[in-house]
This record gives structure tokens, C-alpha cells and sequence, in this order.
């Protein structure tokens, strides 16, 4: 068995998503979240909360754009077996790997940009890695944000093994 490690970064987001009650969704509106018009205590005054880190639904990995994102594959001695980044030729043929979520009416979806490694998948094969086994998961945020949040090799779905470190560039805020 050969052991392979499997590095993803780049630009990307960290979204965390709230459902909200009809008051909430009114009073967000009401102080021109979309606009930015408010700052972010007033937001988690009216979510109840006292961070974007207090939610269930929480979405991490680099935007689904070539021009945004690097692949590198390692070996077990942390060798460099291919960088994927400007040549990653791949199709999704698993419906399961485009995945769209929160589309319901009333959430709110903030959007933290992202840079810098997102996570790294570790696992073992028999053989040589094969590029061509290589797909992203996609995950749709609400029809604003396409991120890469997990790969797939040969068919099974790999385990994110560690999450990188990224740093935040900025906040976006959608409703739904």
C-alpha cells in the first residue's frame, strides 16, 4: 500500500449559515445587512448568539475556480508526486458530489473569504495515485458560494485527515 496526502488551499470561504425566525429576517433587513450597513455585534445581538462559530451549519474549502485554488498531492515522505493546481482535469459523474444546500427561504448565510490551506486528506492505495480518480465535492451555499469541500478518489470519498491554516480577508452577508 502507498500512502499519499492530498493538500487543497487557496481562496476560498468559510460559510456559516442561521436559519432565522420571520422577526429576525425582518430586523436583518430593516438594518441593511446585505449592505453591510451593520456591524457585527448588532448581528449577533439580533441572532442570539455571540459568533459566527455558533451555529450547526458550518462550510469550509476553496472556491470551485481553477484560478482560486491549488492541489498538491505527497507522498509518505512528503515528496511532491503532482501539483494539480494549473492542470486538475476532472468530471463529476456522482450526483452526490454537487450538493446544494440551504436554498429555503429565511437564512442567513455570512460568508467569511478565505486564504491560505483548507485541509488536507490522507489515505492509502494500492499502486500509483492516478489523477484521473481525482474529484472535488462541491458545495453550493445558498446559490452564492461554490466551495470544494471534500475530494473524492476513485469512486470513495476521503477523509479530511486535518484542516489547514487560513486567515480571514473580509465578510459577505446573503438572506435567503
Amino acid at each position: 500500500m502507498k500512502r499519499y496526502t492530498i493538500e487543497i488551499g487557496g481562496r476560498g470561504a468559510e460559510c456559516y449559515v442561521f436559519p432565522l425566525t420571520d422577526e429576525q429576517l425582518t430586523n436583518l433587513k430593516i438594518g441593511g445587512i446585505v449592505e453591510e450597513r451593520m456591524d457585527m455585534d448588532n448581528v449577533y445581538q439580533i441572532l442570539g448568539v455571540e459568533s459566527v462559530l455558533d451555529t450547526d451549519f458550518t462550510y469550509v474549502g476553496p472556491y470551485d475556480d481553477s484560478d482560486m485554488y491549488y492541489v498538491k498531492v505527497l507522498d509518505e515522505n512528503n515528496e511532491l508526486v503532482i501539483d494539480l493546481t494549473d492542470n486538475w482535469k476532472y468530471e463529476i459523474t456522482n450526483d452526490d458530489d454537487y450538493v446544494g444546500v440551504h436554498y429555503e427561504e429565511k437564512n442567513l448565510i455570512i460568508e467569511d473569504t478565505c486564504k491560505g490551506e483548507f485541509f488536507k486528506c490522507t489515505f492509502e492505495i494500492e499502486g500509483d495515485f492516478d489523477s484521473s480518480k481525482l474529484t472535488p465535492i462541491i458545495t453550493e451555499v445558498g446559490e452564492y458560494v461554490n466551495i470544494i469541500t471534500g475530494l473524492r478518489y476513485d469512486d470513495k470519498v476521503l477523509e479530511i485527515t486535518d484542516y489547514g491554516d487560513y486567515w480571514s480577508k473580509g465578510f459577505y452577508f446573503y438572506l435567503t
